[in-house]
């Protein structure tokens, strides 16, 4: 089973449900992969959420309580951090839109500190329009949301 990084998945491409989407090496959920199989049980047992537009750039953004959250941007945009992050929870977050990118903004010190996203590579996460997505998972040790 050979690790996968989402950004690799083509669009339409052939996976079998064995590949794995790694951690990123640095916390203690460095270890926690998920197959393209879990995710996509995720995916279907998920609740869903549709927020309003995002208009503007965006600190401490609430992406609700739903695990799946269809975002779209009406310019492009970054949001520097999620609000509500606890154990145990995680998000798959998908810019729906049709023509802006969305970018979530690495450890950027406009949000609180325990909403500040990091991802594995210490830069930015850009989602782009029809469909680009991430999993987030919140880590309680390091207080911050982590890119899967």
């Amino acid at each position: 089973m050979a690790d996968i990084k989402i950004s690799a998945l083509t669009a339409g491409g052939a996976l079998n449900g064995s590949e794995v989407l790694p951690g990123d090496g640095g916390s203690p959920l460095a270890t926690y992969k998920w197959t393209v199989d879990q995710v996509k049980t995720y995916c279907s047992t998920a609740s869903v959420t549709s927020p309003t537009t995002i208009t503007t750039n965006a600190n401490d953004y609430d992406l609700g309580a739903q695990d799946f959250v269809r975002i779209s941007a009406s310019t492009a945009v970054n949001l520097t951090g999620f609000t509500n992050g606890s154990t145990g929870v995680s998000k798959v977050v998908v810019n729906v839109g049709a023509t802006h990118a969305i970018t979530i903004k690495h450890a950027n010190t406009s949000s609180s500190t325990a909403n500040r996203v990091i991802s594995p590579w210490a830069g930015d996460v850009v989602l782009p329009a029809n469909g680009g997505a991430a999993v987030v998972l919140y880590d309680p040790v390091d207080t911050r949301w982590r890119v899967i």
